[in-house]
């Protein structure tokens, strides 16, 4: 069977490129050399001989050859290594009894023969018969089987460690408030509905009052499906997909502000987050990534919070000028546009912001409430020396405020960051319903069990809640296996060329400095050093690609908060300068 195999495999590798090929031959060249393909040229020219020698050489010096050098290779270390067992064999026998079935229904619902569409998906398995299809669906067995066996419980915290050092995982709670209902330039101008701004306000005022969690507001008040997770987005990795405003935010303050248990520099942080000091548009146009930031963070006053609700309906003013909800005698009442409603002007001014936001506490009464903090010193330089006052957090964390016009105004918490320690221990209950404490000595123990694929309670189906588990919210079991079961996928998956980690614990079986090829083994040396080259070059060529993608969403980033600077300084209406519309007239 293995012998088998590696026909097959050389077939294909032999066959690659060779589409012209007329005749093949076992003759041997005048110096004794085998012959092993004969071209001849369709045109009836001159016939062209090739040893292995030949094949060899021409293989190894392309890419395409190389690549097939090394899944033929890889094929049969995995057959070698990877014993089939009962159970296994099984699996083949009903993949093999799925694909005949599914031949059999294609030809009653088509109406052809059986024996044609075999041939058909045959072909497109790129095989000749059932048999070559049974090898083929054997070999997926036995990777997925060692694939698994490669990742037992040691090797996974191993990878882990990886995964966390290469992807730096978050854990993000939001409160999601679309604004949807009415269109509008997202950049200086977006008209919100009369809803969305008391929604605003209700989400505010009950973050500011200290009588709520941010997840139970969030399981409330949310326009998302997180809020059934207490606003838990789950995993956030520097390739998760989220809008830049959302992610970007999230890692200037983190870095800038936030607490580093890392050892490392800013800098260091930034380049680990593929964050650029700064980019480079032409020789006299160049953007500073922090003095952009810097200059685009923003602060939402509290008495400007509560007008969302207070001047939520209105639509117009007396005089032009001066808002009232009471109808005055012998004073006209004016319609104004819906760009001046004080809800719109109140948005724009302070909420439609492509960077980050603080909510600050000026015009909050209840000056001892604890979810109002004092910010440190390098974010209170940001905001300005004047600044005097505290910003809204929840637990501690700082409630970051950012808008996207396509997904809406999101309010933020950084549950777990991948570069401060939160937890010194941990309850384990595995062993105890009343739990013991494992201590967490430093931020590399705290991530690893955080982000453990492997803490999944046992015994009862109802557990109880600890801070290892990333939602930290549900107490049934089967929510904990499937965190368990995410997160393993992610980290199994964090290297888009996982297989070559494979390939190579094969390859270098029992050396752990991936030096020597184990000694049960022979393979030319020319197609070795072909397919590690081959195999350096793809990862080199993936991470090259991964940092312009990077690039150049931060340079779309930083140029969209450049423009939204110049649009709204030239054509938004400020609250500063319409201030009279939304002063109610008892208090003239």
């Amino acid at each position: 069977m293995k012998k088998r195999l590696f026909t097959l495999s050389m077939v294909g590798l032999l066959t690659l490129g060779l589409a012209s090929c007329s005749s093949i031959s076992s003759k041997k060249t005048s110096d004794g050399k085998e012959i092993i393909v004969t071209i001849k040229s369709s045109d009836g020219g001159e016939e062209v001989n090739y040893t292995a020698d030949d094949l060899l050489n021409q293989y190894t010096s392309t890419e395409t050859g190389v690549k097939a050098y090394y899944n033929a290779i890889y094929d049969l270390l995995i057959r070698n290594d990877q014993e089939m067992t009962n159970d296994m064999q099984k699996q083949v026998e009903t993949k093999m009894d799925d694909f005949v079935k599914n031949c059999k229904s294609n030809a009653a619902n088509n109406g052809t023969k059986y024996k044609t569409e075999l041939s058909n998906a045959l072909e497109e398995q790129g095989v000749k018969n059932l048999g070559e299809l049974r090898e083929l669906k054997e070999l997926e067995v036995q990777k997925t089987e060692y694939e698994n066996v490669y990742y037992d419980d040691d090797k996974i915290i191993e990878v882990a460690k990886e995964y966390i050092k290469e992807k730096s995982p978050y854990h993000i709670r939001h409160i999601l408030v679309k604004t949807d209902d009415i269109e509008g330039s997202s950049v200086y101008s977006k008209e919100i509905s009369k809803d969305e701004s008391k929604k605003i306000y209700s989400i505010i005022s009950r973050l500011a009052s200290g009588k709520e969690t941010f997840g139970a507001i969030a399981y409330d008040a949310s326009d998302d499906s997180s809020n059934s997770l207490y606003g838990s987005v789950g995993i956030m990795q520097t390739d998760t997909s989220f809008v830049s405003e959302f992610k970007y935010s999230i890692y200037y303050y983190d870095i800038m502000f936030g607490k580093n248990d890392t050892g490392k520099t800013k800098d260091e942080l930034l380049e680990r987050l593929g964050i650029p000091n700064e980019v480079i548009l032409s020789d006299d146009y160049k953007l500073n990534t922090k003095s952009i930031l810097d200059s685009s963070v923003g602060t939402i006053p509290y008495s400007v919070v509560s007008m969302f609700e207070k001047y939520a309906d209105t639509t117009k003013t007396v005089s032009n000028k001066t808002y009232t909800d009471e109808i005055l005698p012998d004073v006209d009442r004016h319609e104004i546009t819906s760009t001046y409603y004080p809800r719109n002007v109140l948005f724009n001014t302070y909420f439609n912001n492509h960077g980050l936001s603080f909510i600050t506490n000026e015009g909050f009464e209840d000056t001892d409430n604890n979810n109002w903090t004092e910010p440190n010193s390098s974010l209170k330089a940001v905001l300005g020396d004047t600044f005097n006052g505290k910003i809204l957090t929840d637990n501690g964390n700082p409630i970051l405020v950012t808008y996207n016009p396509s997904t809406g105004l999101h309010f933020m918490i950084i549950e777990k960051s991948p570069f401060s320690q939160k937890y010194s221990s941990y309850t384990d209950y595995s062993e105890s319903p009343d739990g013991k404490e494992v201590p967490l000595n430093n931020l590399e123990e705290e991530l690893l069990h955080y982000y453990s694929p492997l803490n999944v309670p046992s015994g009862s189906d109802n557990v109880k809640n600890d801070n290892r588990f990333i939602t930290y919210i549900k107490t049934i079991r089967d929510e904990y296996e499937n965190r368990a079961t995410s997160l393993k996928s992610n980290i199994k998956s964090y290297d888009s060329h996982m297989d070559y980690q494979l390939f190579e614990s094969l390859l270098y079986k029992g050396d752990e400095t991936k030096t020597k090829v184990r000694s049960d083994i022979k393979i030319d040396e020319t197609i070795l050093n072909s397919i590690l080259d081959y195999i350096d070059d793809q990862r080199k060529s993936t991470k090259y690609s991964d940092d312009q993608n990077t690039l150049s969403s931060w340079t779309s980033y930083l140029q969209l908060l450049e423009f939204q600077k110049v649009q709204k300084e030239a054509k938004q209406l400020k609250f500063s300068e319409t201030k009279n519309y939304f002063t109610d007239t008892k208090d003239l």
